[in-house]
C-alpha cells in the first residue's frame, strides 16, 4: 500500500524547490550583474588608459616635434637624444634682466615659459608623466601635470614646519623627492627640519614617523681610520663643527628612494654620512652604510666600515636591488682655506693629511688656496650599495675633472644627481659644476651624455646631444612611463627651469 503525503508536506516541498530554484536565478542574476559592471568598469580603464596614453603620446611628440625643428641637424651619433626645456624660461642677454627684483624671491605658476621657479634644486616623476618640483628656495613643492601646467602642490613658501593641506603646511629646504608606484603619494626629504613628509595626491601633507638609530641599536660604527677631515672643518652654514656630537636621528636628510616591496624608504643622511632606512610601518630608523666618524672620506666596505664624502642624491634599481649614490666632495673641503680650523695636526687620518697639506697652501695673509691642487685630492664618485649592504665605487677616481672611462678612470667634478633607467639599467648622473649630464652604463663605462663645459659657454640652450647646455644642473629624475620614448628630468638651478631629456 502506497503512502500518501499529506497536503502540508507537499506545500512544504513546494516552497523549498520555489526557495532554491529562486535563490539559483538569483545568485545567476547577481553573477551576471556583477560581471556587466565588471566589463563596463574594464572598458572605461581601457578607454582612459587609451585617452592617458594618446595624451602623453602627443605631449611626447609635440616635444620632439618642437625640437626637432628648433635645434637643426644633429651630429650623428648624438642623433636620438633632445635636451629641452619643460617649464621655465631660459634667459637670454638681448632680453634684458630675466626678471624684476620682485619676482626673484617669487615663484609664479603657469605653463611654459611663464612659469618661475626660485630655486628648483630636485625632481620626481609620477605614473602619468606629472613632475613634482622641489623648489627648495621657496620652500615648495610644485607639480607640472601632463598638460604643462604648474602648480604648487604643498607649500606656504614661508620656512617653517607644519603638517597641513596644501597652502597651509610649511617645509624648511625640502630636497629629494620620490613617488609612489600607483601615483598616490610623495616623499619628500624635508632637510632643514631633519623630517621626512608624506603628501597626498591632493595635497595632504604630513609628517612620516622616524625613530632614532638607538631605538633598534644600528648606530654608525667606529672606524680605526679616524674621525675624518670633516670634524675640523668649519662648515659655511655651522658657526663650529668641532663640538657637535653624532645625532640620534636624521641630520639634514637631502634625498629618499621608495622599496615598496619591503615598505621601507630608503634615506640619503647626507650631513650623518650614512644612508639608512626608514620603515614606514613601524617608524624604524636603521642604518644601510656609511658612518658619522667616516662622514668626508671614501672608503669601500661592508656597512658601516664603509665611509661616504657626501651622500647627496639616491636611486633604488627595481631590476637588481642595488642603490645608487651620488657621493660628492664634502661642501666644507671646498670653502676658502681661512674657514678651517684644525685644533690638533697630529690628530688627521693619514688618508687626509694629502687634502689638508694641499688647502695649506695659504699663508696668514690669505692669499687663495691652489684648488687646481686642492681638487686632485677630492673623489666625486657613484657609488653602488648591494642589497647585502656592501658598498663599492661603480665610477669616479681620485681627482676633479670632467673625463670619460671605465670604472676609475672616469672623472666627476660634483655629482649631484642619480637615477636608474629602469628599462635598460644605465646610470644617468648630473654632474653639476662640469654642467652636463653623465651615463654611466651596466658594464661600468661613464660617458658625457648631454652638455658640455667649453670655454665661454655660459648660457643655456636647447640641442642635441653636446650641443645643449646647463647653467646649473642638479637633481635628475627618470619617467617610469618612458619605456618606449625614454624621458629624463633635470632641474637646471642656475636657469630657474626644469629641462627634459628625450631619447628615441
Amino acid at each position: 500500500m502506497t503512502a500518501r503525503a499529506s497536503p502540508t508536506a507537499l506545500l512544504a516541498a513546494l516552497g523549498l524547490f520555489i526557495y532554491l530554484f529562486g535563490g539559483y536565478n538569483m545568485r545567476n542574476q547577481q553573477r551576471a550583474l556583477a560581471g556587466n559592471r565588471l566589463q563596463r568598469r574594464r572598458v572605461r580603464r581601457t578607454q582612459e588608459s587609451s585617452h592617458y596614453h594618446a595624451a602623453l603620446g602627443s605631449r611626447k611628440s609635440a616635444m620632439w616635434t618642437e625640437l626637432r625643428g628648433g635645434v637643426g641637424a644633429a651630429l650623428e651619433e648624438e642623433r636620438g637624444v633632445e635636451v629641452g626645456t619643460l617649464a621655465g624660461k631660459l634667459w637670454r642677454p638681448e632680453e634684458g634682466e630675466n626678471s624684476s627684483e620682485e619676482s626673484e624671491m617669487l615663484g609664479i605658476d603657469g605653463v611654459g615659459t611663464s612659469v618661475h621657479f626660485v630655486g628648483p634644486y630636485c625632481v620626481a616623476a609620477g605614473p602619468q608623466s606629472e613632475v613634482y618640483v622641489s623648489d627648495t628656495l621657496e620652500n615648495r613643492i610644485r607639480k607640472i601635470s601632463l598638460n604643462g601646467e604648474v602648480i604648487v602642490l604643498a607649500g606656504s613658501g614661508e620656512d617653517g614646519d607644519a603638517d597641513g593641506s596644501g597652502l597651509n603646511a610649511r617645509f624648511r629646504s625640502p630636497h629629494g623627492l620620490c613617488v609612489s608606484r600607483d601615483g598616490t603619494t610623495i616623499y619628500v626629504a624635508d632637510s632643514g627640519n631633519n623630517k621626512i613628509r608624506r603628501i597626498s595626491s591632493d595635497g595632504e601633507v604630513t609628517t612620516v614617523k622616524v625613530g632614532n638609530y638607538s631605538d633598534v641599536g644600528s648606530r654608525g660604527g667606529e672606524r680605526a681610520q679616524g674621525a675624518g677631515l670633516e670634524r675640523y672643518v668649519q662648515k659655511e652654514w655651522e658657526e663650529d663643527r668641532r663640538d657637535i656630537v653624532e645625532p640620534e636621528g636624521l641630520f639634514f636628510p637631502m634625498d629618499v628612494a621608495l622599496d615598496e616591496t619591503t615598505s621601507r624608504l630608503l634615506v640619503a643622511d647626507t650631513h650623518s654620512g650614512k644612508i639608512s632606512q626608514v620603515d614606514l610601518r613601524t617608524g624604524n630608523l636603521t642604518l644601510v652604510a656609511g658612518s658619522f666618524k667616516g662622514k668626508s672620506m671614501h672608503l669601500d666596505g661592508l656597512g658601516s666600515q664603509a665611509a661616504f664624502q657626501y651622500p647627496i642624491s639616491i636611486s633604488l634599481s627595481k631590476r637588481d636591488r642595488i642603490l645608487y649614490v651620488a657621493d660628492p666632495p664634502e661642501p666644507a673641503l671646498r670653502v676658502a682655506s681661512r674657514e678651517m680650523e684644525i685644533s690638533k695636526i697630529e690628530d688627521i687620518p693619514e688618508e687626509m693629511r694629502e687634502i689638508y697639506d694641499a688647502l695649506q697652501k695659504v699663508d696668514a695673509d690669505g692669499v687663495e688656496v691652489d684648488w687646481k691642487e686642492a681638487r686632485n685630492h677630492f673623489y666625486p664618485s657613484i657609488r653602488a650599495i648591494y642589497p647585502n649592504g656592501k658598498v663599492v665605487t661603480l665610477s669616479g677616481g681620485k681627482g676633479s675633472d670632467n673625463v670619460d672611462g671605465y670604472g676609475s678612470e672616469a672623472l666627476f667634478i660634483c655629482p649631484t644627481g642619480v637615477c636608474v633607467d629602469q628599462a635598460t639599467g644605465h646610470v644617468y648622473v648630473t654632474d653639476r659644476s662640469s654642467r652636463t649630464i653623465r651615463k654611466v652604463s651596466q658594464d661600468g663605462e661613464t660617458t658625457t651624455f648631454c652638455g658640455s663645459l667649453e670655454a665661454g659657454s655660459q648660457l643655456s640652450c636647447d640641442g642635441s646631444g653636446s650641443s645643449a647646455r646647463f647653467l646649473s644642473p642638479f637633481g635628475i629624475a627618470w619617467d617610469p612611463t618612458g619605456y618606449r620614448s625614454r624621458l629624463l628630468y633635470v632641474p637646471d638651478l642656475g636657469e630657474r627651469a626644469v629641462r627634459v631629456i628625450m631619447m628615441d
